[in-house]
């Protein structure tokens, strides 16, 4: 191999390292190295808009935790959002709705979302401590654990998983 060709494989092969946690899926949208399908561009209001307006609150969920039919009906009554009145406007409100619908579980191809989808079977959780997948892969934990002043409950993913706010578990 000529030394222009050595060059050019080494370029070739950081590249493919430095991209390594990123890969476009057969839609065309970009998939981080959890499976989760991310706009980029001009379309990241989509996952912005979602981060912003849900993290107010709590921490935004990665939408592939729960299947779209759980995510609609969450967006669907914002006076009964967990006893809270949601204080998002409707054109953010359908933003969001898109996002997380293209983005559920069954939509995922991550294994912990096929994992979550095999496990809830054909149920519409509203929460995640409601779905048999989450509850399994946390049930060495005693539930006084759970009710730790720093943790407060199995919902409170960043007490534990201290890079949950970037999707990473």
């Amino acid at each position: 191999m000529t030394s222009t060709g050595k060059i050019f494989f080494l370029l070739l092969f950081f590249a493919g390292l430095m991209s390594s946690s990123r890969c476009l899926s057969t839609t065309g949208k970009q998939v981080n190295s959890n499976g989760v399908e991310e706009q980029k561009g001009p379309g990241n209001s989509l996952v912005s808009t979602y981060k912003q307006s849900c993290g107010q609150c709590h921490i935004p969920y990665p939408p592939d935790f729960l299947p779209s039919g759980s995510w609609e009906k969450l967006l669907g009554s914002t006076e009964k959002h967990f006893g809270e009145s949601l204080d998002i406007d409707q054109k953010d409100k359908d933003i969001i709705a898109t996002y997380l619908k293209e983005n559920g579980a069954e939509s995922s191809k991550s294994r912990i979302s096929q994992k979550i989808m095999q496990s809830l079977d054909g149920k519409t959780p509203l929460r995640l401590t409601e779905i048999p997948y989450i509850i399994k892969k946390h049930r060495k934990y005693s539930p006084d654990v759970l009710k730790r002043k720093s943790i407060g409950s199995l919902a409170q993913c960043n007490a534990c998983h201290q890079s949950a706010d970037k999707w990473k578990f």
